[in-house]
């Protein structure tokens, strides 16, 4: 839960979600009696809520660090499948005049 709204005092109050892993709201808020309550990895919830905010475990960071690095192997390979390309499309057209 990122936000709780309440309009009106007549009418209860509603929550604005956020996805954990990913960081993405919901786009619609959730009334208090769509939720559930959350048992399931207690102590782990418990160690995430009491770490300050925008704090992030080692495990978290080891995930980003690698996410990180598997983008960076993949704009490689673009680069490389791009620069084969284009070298290829020169040499194949060497001796071709230009028809313009």
């Amino acid at each position: 839960m990122s936000e709780c709204v309440q309009g009106r005092p007549d009418i209860g109050m509603s929550y604005r979600l956020v996805d954990v892993k990913t960081g993405r709201q919901y786009p619609y808020l959730v009334t208090s009696d769509r939720l559930k309550p959350y048992n399931q990895g207690r102590l782990a919830l418990q160690a995430r809520l009491s770490q300050p905010q925008g704090a992030q475990s080692v495990e978290d960071s080891e995930q980003t660090g690698e996410r990180e690095k598997v983008r960076k192997e993949q704009k490689e390979e673009i680069k490389e499948k791009k620069s084969r390309i284009l070298w290829r499309r020169l040499y194949d057209n060497k001796g071709e005049k230009d028809e313009w």
